[in-house]
């Protein structure tokens, strides 16, 4: 468990760490960003700036919530600055040909995301101490890029939630995920498909997921858990799959008893992630997740099993031998 002094001492790090990396506020007349890292490797976020053509500039949080709820397909709202006061909530849609963006320079300080729309990207925002979940987001063809989220606080502790079809979350940074002494099971990353009679509403299946080249740094529970509708914990919706997850190029630094649990979720693919000590197993499959792939992780050699699966998810697997229960 991190404690609170530690994660102070921490945030002053980070923050001075990305002073000297980031050359400076770029403005919509400036020059180009400068690009994040390819998806070779578990890079998280990364230094940028704005880009030129930006529909409109927000520079406070006035600016920004006029911005939110006028912005219309194809439209790109540019967010400077400390904008701490604000949760960015997007909830207008683009379309697939005109995605609407929401973008930062990489220090836009917000005090945390929310997602509930289609065709969106939203990229560039740091949010530090915001309420938990630092992201989330929910609906079709989201991409969450080169975000940052420290230590959120509340709810399940959780750093990013998602839920919906062709979501990509991609070159984030979430760091320092701790329930600060609560019985919260806080996690780096989590999706579920729940009841309506569920204490977690606003949760559904998932399908064609990509997560990579992201950073989970320093989290108390998981990297990532997903539980489909025939969940074992037993409050699933009962109704659809959840399936097509690709988990790639991640740096993972758990400490439960695995890295990543996956219940209920078919077609899994586990490739290239980079996986620390603190776990006893890297990857766990259970009930019905069939049809994984497992290949070219980097596992820290204090860790026991690479992968453990139960009877159930061994139909179409491919990967190295399992070894133990999940």
């Amino acid at each position: 468990m991190i404690g609170v002094g530690a994660g102070r001492l921490r945030l002053l790090l980070v923050v001075g760490a990305a002073a000297a990396l980031v050359l400076g506020v770029v403005g919509c007349g400036a020059s180009e960003p400068v690009p994040a890292a390819g998806p070779s490797g578990p890079t998280g976020a990364q230094p940028m700036g704005l880009p030129a053509d930006c529909s409109v500039r927000a520079t406070d949080v006035v600016g920004l919530r006029s911005a939110l709820q006028s912005v219309a397909p194809g439209g790109r709202v540019c967010a400077v600055g400390n904008l701490r006061g604000i949760r960015l909530e997007v909830f207008r849609s683009g379309t697939a040909q005109q995605p609407i963006e929401v973008i930062g320079d990489g220090r836009t300080a917000v005090d945390g995301v929310t997602i509930l729309a289609d065709h969106v990207v939203v990229k560039g925002f740091s949010v530090i101490d915001g309420k938990a979940p630092g992201i989330w987001l929910k609906g079709t063809d989201i991409t969450v890029e080169n975000n940052t989220v420290q230590h959120p606080i509340g709810d399940d502790y959780d750093g990013l939630r998602f839920f919906g079809d062709d979501l990509k979350i991609v070159h984030n940074t979430i760091s320092d995920i701790s329930p600060d002494s609560t019985d919260a099971h806080a996690d780096c990353m989590q999706s579920f498909a729940t009841g309506p009679n569920s204490r977690t509403p606003n949760s559904g299946n998932v399908h064609r997921v990509l997560i990579d080249g992201n950073r989970c740094e320093r989290i108390d529970n998981q990297c990532l858990i997903v539980e489909g509708p025939f969940s074992s914990a037993g409050d699933g919706s009962g109704i659809g799959r959840s399936s097509d997850i690709t988990f790639s190029n991640n740096y993972c630094d758990a400490h439960a008893s695995q890295a990543v649990w996956m219940d209920d979720v078919r077609n899994v693919t586990l490739k290239n992630n980079d996986v620390q000590r603190g776990v006893q197993k890297a990857f766990a499959l259970t009930n019905n997740s069939v049809g994984a792939t497992v290949s070219e992780n980097k596992i820290a050699p204090q860790i026991e099993n690479e992968i453990s699966m139960d009877d159930t998810s061994e139909i179409d697997y491919h990967g190295p031998t399992p070894q133990g229960s999940p």
